[in-house]
């Protein structure tokens, strides 16, 4: 088990560890309780336009940031990059989660390349459906992994650990060093 997202496990295992797709497989972090939710966090790139800006200028902001996406230049990339992979003897493997519905017609077109070749990898449906979405952190994210990495590492390599003192130590060393910090305005 890697905690994780599932694109930067599922590509090194392949590609770099030599394993095969019906040997990896993503779901969300188990849930706490028999029955309880899965969660996992919501991250990634993501571009912001100006909320001051006047609408005109916020129409174009929108179009210039996605001039080049839901394109038959973006699909020929896509494409591109499969047969590049594959020529490789590596797979592709997407995004689990898209900047587009499932159901619209860009997806059936995304989908219909995948499908084309076996070298994309396919996660399981369940993923999905187990899944409820967690957005990232706005402040200190980085800060907050750091010390959650600490917790995890000592408590698979230090035998006998207080694995809830730990997160309560982490918890009050993250709150009152970075998100007590943060001033709002």
């Amino acid at each position: 088990m890697v905690i994780a997202g599932a694109f930067d496990v599922i590509q090194p295992a392949l590609n770099e560890g030599g394993m095969k797709p019906e040997d990896v497989i993503a779901y969300p972090m188990p849930a706490m309780e028999k029955g309880g939710k899965h969660h996992g966090i919501l991250g990634g790139n993501y571009l912001v336009i100006n909320p001051n800006a006047t609408k005109d200028e916020q129409e174009i902001a929108f179009r210039y940031i996605t001039f080049d996406y839901f394109t038959d230049d973006a699909l020929k990339s896509v494409e591109d990059t499969i047969n590049a992979r594959k020529a490789e003897g590596k797979y592709y493997i997407p995004t689990p989660l898209e900047y587009f519905s499932g159901e619209s017609d860009y997806a059936a077109k995304v989908k219909a390349i995948y499908e084309k070749y076996d070298n994309v990898y396919v996660y399981d449906p369940q993923l999905f459906s187990l899944l409820e979405g967690k957005t990232e952190a706005q402040f200190g994210t980085q800060d907050y992994y750091a010390a959650m990495s600490n917790v995890v590492q000592e408590s698979f390599s230090k035998k006998g650990t207080d694995s809830k003192k730990q997160l309560d130590d982490a918890a009050k060393y993250v709150q009152e060093n970075f998100f007590d910090k943060i001033v709002q305005e």
